[in-house]
């Protein structure tokens, strides 16, 4: 049986990776910024940017790449090394999205001296993520004609800020469409897919 990981020599593939590797920040912004040396290789085309990433150090799903001033995002899962490093395509975060919470703030007292109360979206950061439209057939044996829904996908980091700001039925203005938020899943550790309907 052919062995692919021992076609070529460990230490070999970490030399090559060690040489041609660049210092970048990952998770700029969070709670658990680091810098880690990365190996950057072009992965397939497709719409939307991606590269692959190599590091002979451990970096995982969710993971946030600062690469020449652009937001890119771990989407998969790097459990194992594979031919002695870690690999795994990270993709464009397309969409800068502005993180606001609802707070309740005091605006007055009235006239008896109570206070007032108002409920106001406070900024607390930009979020980067990857904004994709998902077109949706709904067939229904009692039409004519099938109709196309339009859905959006937002994949962003799994984060507490996160889930209490993407709560079902908010509203959010989103390149000019009203959106509500009509679902959300986190099957992938370190990812969440938020789901916007019009």
């Amino acid at each position: 049986m052919f062995n692919q990981y021992g076609m070529f020599p460990q230490k070999q593939i970490q030399d090559i990776v060690r040489n041609n590797s660049t210092i970048v920040k990952v998770n700029e912004g969070y709670n658990d910024e680091k810098r880690l040396s990365i190996m950057i290789t072009n992965s397939a085309l497709n719409p939307n940017s991606s590269y692959h990433i190599h590091s002979l150090e451990y970096f995982r799903s969710g993971d946030m790449f600062s690469l020449e001033g652009e937001r890119y995002l771990c989407r998969v899962d790097t459990v194992l090394k594979r031919h002695a490093k870690y690999k795994a395509t990270v993709d464009y975060c397309n969409y800068p999205f502005p993180l606001t919470k609802i707070e309740r703030v005091k605006v007055g007292e009235d006239e008896l001296g109570r206070p007032i109360y108002e409920d106001r979206e406070v900024f607390q950061k930009i979020e980067y993520g990857i904004l994709e439209e998902v077109k949706i057939l709904k067939t229904d044996s009692n039409q004519p004609i099938n109709n196309i829904s339009v859905q959006y996908t937002f994949t962003i980091r799994d984060t507490q800020l996160n889930r209490e700001v993407f709560t079902l039925n908010r509203e959010f203005t989103i390149k000019g469409y009203k959106l509500k938020v009509t679902g959300w899943n986190y099957l992938r550790s370190g990812i969440m897919v938020v789901t916007l309907s019009r």
